[in-house]
């Protein structure tokens, strides 16, 4: 269920960042010089690289491991690019948003206009924030209670007892 829903969100937030794209392709008659249009067109070319990223998962040099079974150097090095590239894309689209807002503020725009963007951008960031720490939470609990499964399972500090050697019938 997580990966068809992160593939889902994926292609949402691709297919938005495209038409934005595309909005201010149409709306701007100068070229792109600030700060904010500059990490923004960053900001899509990570966005752009991740499906593509996505794709070489299943080439031969990367590979899905099988249950059990360890990572390849490639897979290793495609899940830390993969990962890398996202963390940094999301890092970079907050920070473009709020600079964003400031140069909404900077430029005369309508007040309605910058506190709707603010309340609406710290909406958002809130909800992620709240979502990445319940999932942490989770993932560590259940990551905790994996390894108490296999403490139970395989207890190599308590070995034979005494006692379980006295009980034991002689064969």
């Amino acid at each position: 269920i997580w990966f068809q829903g992160h593939r889902a969100i994926q292609l949402l937030g691709l297919s938005l960042q495209l038409a934005g794209l595309g909005c201010v392709l149409a709306l701007k008659s100068r070229h792109l010089h600030t700060a904010h249009e500059i990490l923004g067109l960053a900001v899509i070319f990570l966005g752009t690289l991740q499906p593509v990223n996505a794709l070489i998962r299943h080439s031969p040099c990367v590979g899905h491991p099988s249950e059990g079974q360890p990572k390849s150097t490639g897979r290793k090095i495609w899940e830390a690019v993969h990962k890398g590239l996202g963390v940094l894309a999301v890092i970079l689209g907050i920070s473009n948003i709020i600079l964003g807002i400031i140069y909404a503020s900077d430029y005369l725009y309508d007040d309605a206009l910058i506190i709707t963007a603010s309340v609406l951008a710290g909406t958002s960031l809130g909800v992620l924030l709240i979502a990445a720490i319940v999932l942490e939470v989770r993932r560590r609990r259940q990551r905790s209670l994996e390894d108490t499964d296999l403490d139970a399972e395989f207890d190599v500090d308590a070995g034979p007892s005494f006692q379980d050697a006295a009980t034991k019938p002689s064969e």
